[in-house]
């Protein structure tokens, strides 16, 4: 994607999540294999159902492919993609749409690139607790995008039902398109298990839209999650384009989130965007850890390598730390 005449491109994908959190250091859930499990385990995928080697579909340009209709009550724990196209910029194009329990909405609404921390329409290998994806390297394979196998780990919940579909907005079909949906189906659910959310937001900032003096009211915000209702933020993914550099760095900008309707000075307030994705003195190496890191780092050309000027994609996920909210929520660096 170009984008001219512009100090700094910002998109992201921000994550509510709902059902309850796990306890810190038990993410991985390996206290339970030892158990009883009282559930049913499923899975819905592109397999042939002639048992031959044709186990894939196609989505063509400007239509939806229904993936799966599942009955519950369930949970859907793994989800598994791998697609090929020749559209450039199949990660924007390519969305993601989950609808649970026959909401008149769909509760995921994001394109595929964004929701596994690739946001600049190219495919990277990205190593954490909820989002893993792997990289696909062959002499075929055209590069940019490339291709790779996208994985996550988020726990999805529905009583009654859940529609999962990909829609296809580029102009180029989509060939081919693999997925697997792991999920459990139960006898019954909490009644106060909450649903999973993630939206796509994104801006083209100026260095005109900035705040002048010092921030104190958050009006200006980049904006990640504004939500109503009650739930746990639990993460997201945040993806940089700046193609100037920028005397204040983008990164400087702290993160402010709000909580409940309390006024800014009562509100979780950070110390600059960095530091809030947990790293210190800028993105300027790649790093990836469980719950937070860099999923994609790249400097543009002729420029120095360790400038905060180039393109970045970084996660953090709050599973040790979800941040609760009874009646709103709104997340802003």
């Amino acid at each position: 994607m170009k984008v001219h005449i512009i100090a700094l491109f910002v998109f992201t994908t921000s994550f509510a999540f709902t059902t309850s959190p796990a306890r810190a250091g038990d993410w991985s859930g390996l206290s339970s294999i030892m158990m009883p499990q009282d559930y049913q385990s499923a899975r819905a995928s592109s397999a042939d159902p002639t048992g031959g080697n044709k186990d894939s579909l196609s989505i063509p340009a400007g239509k939806t492919l229904c993936l799966a209709n599942l009955q519950g009550p369930g949970i859907i724990k793994h989800l598994w993609f791998t697609l090929g196209s020749e559209d450039p910029a199949y990660l924007s194009n390519i969305y993601l749409k989950f609808t649970w329990d026959s909401a008149d909405t769909p509760a995921v609404e994001s394109p595929i690139g964004h929701f596994f921390g690739l946001g600049h329409n190219e495919v990277d290998s990205v190593i954490s607790a909820f989002i893993v994806v792997s990289a696909s390297k062959a002499g075929y394979i055209k590069y940019p995008p490339g291709r790779g196998a996208f994985n996550c780990y988020f726990p999805m919940p529905f009583y009654k039902n859940a529609r999962l579909e990909v829609e296809n907005k580029g102009t180029v079909d989509l060939v081919p398109f693999f997925f697997h949906i792991d999920y459990k189906l139960h006898k019954s659910l909490p009644e106060k298990v909450r649903y999973f959310h993630a939206c796509y937001r994104e801006k083209k900032h100026t260095v005109d839209g900035d705040v002048k003096g010092n921030n104190l009211t958050a009006e200006k915000n980049y904006v990640i999650l504004d939500a109503e209702g009650g739930g746990h933020y639990v993460g997201c993914t945040l993806h940089v384009a700046a193609y100037k550099k920028d005397g204040g760095k983008w990164y400087e900008g702290d993160d402010m989130i709000m909580v409940d309707g309390k006024p800014l000075k009562e509100s979780i307030l950070g110390t600059g965007g960095e530091d809030y994705f947990n790293m210190a003195w800028g993105a300027r190496v790649w790093f990836q850890s469980p719950y937070f890191g860099t999923s994609y780092h790249r400097w543009n050309p002729g420029e120095p390598e360790m400038a905060q000027y180039g393109r970045f994609s970084l996660y953090r996920w709050h599973l040790p730390d979800p941040v609760a909210f009874k009646k709103s929520i709104r997340v802003t660096i």
